[in-house]
């Protein structure tokens, strides 16, 4: 894959930079279960069956979850749907910050969320489509940020033997790079189904919709155009001076018959 040499392959790798990231922060973060499990098991409070509990709740909701996510994107488009999933994510990843470690429920919905937002990973994986030429590397490489997803729990775990914030100050910080990416999808990712390197139409403006108005190409259209209208008018015109003089001599050689 080569990098941006134009306007359009500009977008192409804005909206795949986008993916990347989406699918490196959210994809799999359930899966790095373990290092979290290993924080809570060091604050107490969690039972080995609750603990068993909570993860279950995010493992089932990335397999169901999946099934949800897809009808939503039919049904409301990859903006609205990534929008929402991401939203899910920043929504988990505050209650597992906030929650007290005897707290199952808290965690478990926690993790519930994050599983469920997931999905946001099936409405970026098209974006490969943008790259014909280097399909399959563009794919090696979103699978490999799904495989990074799994360590976001054990980052978050040394941030916060790190920090001095604990768990609650790493998993927000996760939930505010998460909300920064909300908005970026928000900006840049298509409305409909279908990933395309040109800007939507609704996101054109009126200085480029005049520049296009005026370009050379649509003043010769318009121009052929009007050619054509004349052309079309003489035509006209000609049959009718020639149907209405034979009229008028028909009816003049009847008047002299009678």
């Amino acid at each position: 894959m080569t990098a941006p040499s134009s306007p359009r392959a500009a977008r192409r790798w804005t909206l795949y930079s986008i993916a990347f990231t989406i699918t490196s922060m959210v994809a799999g973060t359930v899966y790095g279960w373990p290092a979290l499990r290993r924080d809570l098991i060091k604050e107490g409070g969690l039972s080995e069956r609750q603990l068993g509990a909570v993860f279950t709740a995010g493992a089932w909701s990335v397999q169901g979850g999946r099934f949800a996510v897809g009808l939503a994107r039919d049904a409301f488009g990859t903006r609205y749907t990534v929008c929402a999933c991401l939203a899910m994510v920043m929504l988990g990843s505050t209650l597992v910050a906030t929650a007290k470690p005897d707290n199952a429920a808290a965690l478990a919905m926690g993790m519930l969320f994050l599983g469920m937002g997931s999905g946001a990973q099936l409405c970026v994986q098209p974006v490969t489509g943008l790259f014909p030429e280097n399909m399959s590397t563009a794919m090696a490489t979103l699978s490999g940020a799904f495989q990074l997803s799994g360590l976001v729990f054990l980052v978050m775990s040394v941030a916060s033997g790190m920090s001095g914030f604990g768990r609650m100050g790493a998993y927000l910080t996760h939930a505010a790079a998460v909300g920064v990416l909300l908005v970026l999808s928000a900006q840049n990712l298509p409305l409909g189904g279908k990933y395309t390197d040109e800007a939507e139409a609704g996101d054109e403006t009126p200085t480029t919709a005049h520049t296009a108005a005026a370009s050379p190409t649509c003043v010769a259209a318009r121009k052929q155009n009007d050619v054509g209208e004349e052309k079309a008018a003489s035509t006209a015109g000609a049959s009718f001076e020639v149907v209405v003089p034979g009229v008028g001599a028909e009816v003049n050689k009847r008047e002299k018959t009678e």
